[in-house]
C-alpha cells in the first residue's frame, strides 16, 4: 500500500481487521487495527472504529483488559462520534457486568443512558434501562 493515500490506507486496514475477526484470527484482526491507530492524520471516526473493533477481538481472546483499555481510548478520543462514544460507554458496562463488577457496569450503563436522553434516542434508553433494571442499578 506504498504510496497510497493515507485515508485509503487506514480504510484498508480497518477492512482488512474486520475480515480477518469475523474469519476468527483476531490476532491478525488486532494488528491491522494496532496499525490504523497508530496512523497520523487520519480522522477520528476511523480511530475510533479501530479502537471499538480491537476492543471486541481483545474480548474474544479473553483479555478483557486490553479490551476496557482501548474502550477508554476511544471515550477520551477529542470529536469523537457521540454515537461510537456511546457504543464504547454500553460495551465497556457489559463487560464490568460480566466480570461481576455491578457498581462500574452501572456507572458506564447510566452514562449510556444519559447520552441516549441527550441525543434523543428513545430505542437505546430503553435497552439500557432495561440493563441497568437487570443489573439492579438505581437510575437517577
Amino acid at each position: 500500500m506504498e504510496g497510497a493515500p493515507v485515508l485509503q490506507v487506514a480504510m484498508a486496514y480497518v477492512n482488512r481487521g474486520s475480515v480477518h475477526g469475523s474469519l476468527g484470527d483476531q490476532k491478525a484482526a488486532i494488528e491491522h487495527f494496532t496499525r490504523v491507530i497508530e496512523m497520523k492524520r487520519i480522522p477520528v471516526i476511523l480511530v475510533a472504529k479501530a479502537y471499538f473493533n480491537r476492543s471486541y477481538s481483545h474480548g474474544l481472546l479473553g483479555d478483557s483488559q486490553a479490551a476496557i483499555a482501548d474502550l477508554t481510548q476511544l471515550i477520551g478520543l477529542e470529536d469523537a462520534p457521540v454515537d461510537q462514544v456511546s457504543e464504547a460507554y454500553y460495551r465497556r458496562g457489559s463487560i464490568q457486568a460480566a466480570m461481576g463488577r455491578r457498581e462500574e457496569a452501572c456507572h458506564y450503563l447510566k452514562s449510556v443512558r444519559k447520552i441516549s436522553i441527550q441525543t434523543g434516542n428513545d430505542h437505546v434508553k430503553r435497552i439500557v434501562e432495561h440493563e441497568l433494571e437487570r443489573l439492579g442499578c438505581e437510575c437517577e
